[in-house]
């Protein structure tokens, strides 16, 4: 429930591999404890939904970079032949 989704597999290999729990840090609470449990949830849905779902600014950028790749291959090749 609190490890986030880009954790998971790890932590659970290392539990398999050693039966610890490795290092657990407490966290310092600046406010009220409704506040804190809020945001501490609704980063971790943040960060959980970036992992399980894939932004598409990402696969845009994705795209362009191979785009932009596949350019320079044919800029070089060009360039060679002449």
């Amino acid at each position: 429930h609190c490890i986030g989704e880009g954790d998971r597999l790890d932590f659970f290999k290392t539990f398999a591999d050693t039966g610890s729990l490795g290092h657990v840090r407490q966290l310092e609470m600046p406010g009220p404890l409704f506040e804190f449990m809020l945001k501490s949830h609704v980063g971790k849905l943040q960060l959980d939904a970036r992992v399980l779902a894939v932004p598409t600014e990402d696969v845009d950028e994705e795209a362009r970079r191979t785009r932009l790749l596949h350019y320079l291959d044919a800029g070089m090749t060009v360039a060679n032949v002449a």
